[in-house]
């Protein structure tokens, strides 16, 4: 069982769920593997036809039936994937509770996948795609819109995962437009006048330095950050690998403007891009969009399933060395963090049957801790313990489920005991699987989580621009709903029996506090 020692972290309990992870990783439960293929000529010559260019800008497209997804390769290597969202779809749907932000009607989410970035990185460059990715964010607001529902603008923002820059553009259509067109110039070559080289100063990158450094400062951010990486390092221990951790701000204090600049370039015109178009417009009419915008952009290779395979694998062991002890003092405040390996991103029903287990993990965990009487948890804490179901995104063999366990009061002697308790939980649900009741309890919650994917634009343009890098097929993202009904207590406790039993699939962090 991996146990590993992390200095310096904040009191803050949580999980890193970037803007965009988050979200799509709460429905990637429902997708299934495979990949978009056959050609509609009618499709294909309807969508040229009015694309307001003297020569076709659209090689192949493929019209998804049951999903309404129409998916489109332009001619310059640019894949789209659009879907329409009707009004009875997006009414009322929330994308984020703790935001309050709600779908706007009108609005279309575009989210371009700049594919590349981290999974480039070494030691020497580790850090540098956050600083690049400010390249490629926009506050300015839309103009000539303004009768418009919702006409605020449409703001350019980006997020950077693993193995890809994701810009995501939100607003109005004609807004979007626009965006999409400015982004079209800092993707173009280095003579444009918004290119990377010519629009992008020191003064803008200094300024995404101070936005990162804001993030870094916040406590529950860096708290989420470091658990991750405490349950990354759990699964591979002494990894030589540097992307098997998050970029610490040493890192990014350590990048040049000139560098990031550099990088920044080398992501606008030499990645593979998908995007996927969301919202208020026909699935047809944004494919031209798109094709009227980022179509005139320099060929480029095209988005092939699983790119870049080669990088995809994080070297090094498995498992911990055992227990490492603290410096000094022994009588700490020692959060635990417990968990399991988990599924990858290809694994669909791996996928779905960990988030499942997760939830009745969390359930029974607390009951447990609940009924146990120990001094060290009281109530708030334990109300917060949740099993978080993380699916590998970009490297083979990280996916996990794991919880932090109560901190606050826990001093060392009581770390071991607190771990024990939530793996006997686990011991006993894979042996007996969760009761008939709490099964119930649980499909309740994900029922719902599945629904709200349904109409939710944001969601759906972001799983659509990583669609056919990861080999989805957009006809299976809907249907969760159908799986999760049909589960059994038998599945679950196959699922942990599979997944969590004995020391090479399960882990127990300790996080010294200093």
């Amino acid at each position: 069982m991996a146990t590993v020692r992390c200095a310096n972290l904040w009191m803050v309990r949580g999980w890193i769920v970037p803007a965009v992870v988050g979200g799509v990783v709460a429905m990637l439960a429902g997708v299934a593997a495979g990949g978009v293929a056959g050609n509609e000529p009618d499709a294909l010559a309807q969508v040229n036809a009015s694309a307001g260019a003297p020569e076709p800008l659209v090689e192949h497209v493929h019209v998804h039936m049951r999903s309404g997804v129409l998916s489109a390769t332009l001619r310059n290597g640019v894949v789209v994937h659009a879907r329409e969202m009707r009004p009875a779809e997006r009414a009322g749907v929330k994308i984020d509770e703790s935001m309050g932000r709600v779908v706007l009607p009108g609005h279309v989410h575009v989210v371009v996948a700049l594919n590349g970035g981290e999974i480039f990185e070494t030691f020497e460059t580790r850090g540098v795609t956050l600083m690049a990715a400010g390249a490629f964010e926009r506050a300015e607001e839309c103009e000539g819109d303004e009768g418009a529902a919702g006409a605020a603008g449409a703001r350019v923002r980006s997020l950077v995962l693993p193995d890809a820059v994701l810009v995501h553009i939100e607003g109005t259509a004609v807004c979007v437009e626009e965006a999409l067109g400015w982004l079209s110039g800092r993707l173009g070559d280095e003579r444009g006048a918004g290119s990377v080289e010519r629009g992008v100063d020191d003064a803008m990158i200094d300024e995404h330095r101070a936005r990162l450094r804001a993030i870094f400062d916040d406590a529950k951010q860096r708290r989420r950050i470091e658990v991750q990486d405490a349950a990354i390092a759990a699964l591979h221990w002494n990894t030589p690998d540097s992307r098997a951790q998050s970029p610490g701000w040493e890192s990014i204090l350590r990048v040049t403007n000139e560098q990031a600049r550099a990088w920044a370039a080398r992501l606008a015109r030499a990645s593979p891009i998908e995007v996927g178009v969301a919202g208020d417009m026909a699935a047809d009419d944004a494919v031209r969009l798109i094709a009227r915008t980022l179509g005139e952009l320099a060929d480029r290779p095209a988005v092939e399933h699983d790119w870049q395979r080669t990088l995809r694998e994080i070297d090094g062991g498995r498992g911990g060395p055992g227990a490492v002890p603290p410096e000094g003092d022994v009588d700490l405040k020692v959060p635990v963090v417990v968990g399991f390996r988990g599924a990858d991103f290809g694994d669909v029903r791996g996928q779905r049957l960990m988030r499942a287990t997760a939830m009745v993990l969390t359930d029974a965990c607390r009951s447990a801790m609940e009924k146990s009487g120990a001094k060290w948890t009281s109530p708030p804490e334990i109300a917060e313990i949740e099993f978080v179901a993380m699916p590998g995104l970009a490297y083979r063999g990280t996916g996990f489920v794991a919880a932090v366990l109560p901190s606050n009061g826990l001093p060392l002697a009581h770390a071991d005991s607190a771990s024990a308790m939530a793996f006997a939980v686990m011991d006993d649900l894979a042996e007996r699987g969760p009761t008939l009741e709490a099964l119930a309890r649980a499909v309740r919650r994900l029922v719902e989580q599945a629904d709200s994917f349904e109409g939710d634009p944001w969601l759906w343009s972001a799983v659509l621009a990583r669609s056919r890098v990861r080999g989805v097929d957009p006809e299976a993202l809907s249907g969760a709903r159908a799986f999760y009904e049909r589960l059994t207590p038998g599945d679950i406790a196959r699922a942990l029996r599979e997944h969590a039993a004995g020391e090479g699939g399960r882990f127990s962090v300790r996080l010294f506090e200093r």
